[in-house]
């Protein structure tokens, strides 16, 4: 009886670590992507915004599909790397006013579902 027990308890606190770990799988690309874009943010020239929107944008397919049961992540993931790819757009064009604009943009999206994902 005791070793059914001890079974059973040991099954529950795998299960629990496992998920565990999958939340924080789950997490981990949305705050990847907030960091590179962050720093796209935060950039004082346009290479630095493409490369890091490009790191960014690295990010976004894997957390959506991550997160495809929450409509409001994926919506504000799915806004994120529509600013994501307009500031590298818009670097790559050297108009660093326009590539800060979006990454700024897209990185309050990311913020936002990383909020929600919580």
């Amino acid at each position: 009886m005791f070793n059914k027990f001890l079974s059973v308890l040991m099954s529950a606190i795998f299960s629990v670590f496992l998920l565990s770990g999958i939340a924080l799988a789950v997490e981990a690309h949305t705050a990847a992507a907030l960091e590179h874009a962050t720093a796209a943010a935060a950039a004082k020239d346009a290479a630095t915004v493409s490369t890091h929107a490009g790191e960014a944008l690295k990010h976004i397919a894997p957390a959506k599909e991550a997160n495809k049961a929450d409509h409001q992540v994926v919506k504000h993931l799915d806004e994120a790397e529509g600013h994501l790819k307009a500031a590298a757009d818009a670097a790559a064009k050297n108009d660093f006013s326009a590539a800060l604009k979006h990454a700024e943009r897209g990185k309050v999206h990311l913020e936002e579902a990383g909020k929600i994902e919580k």
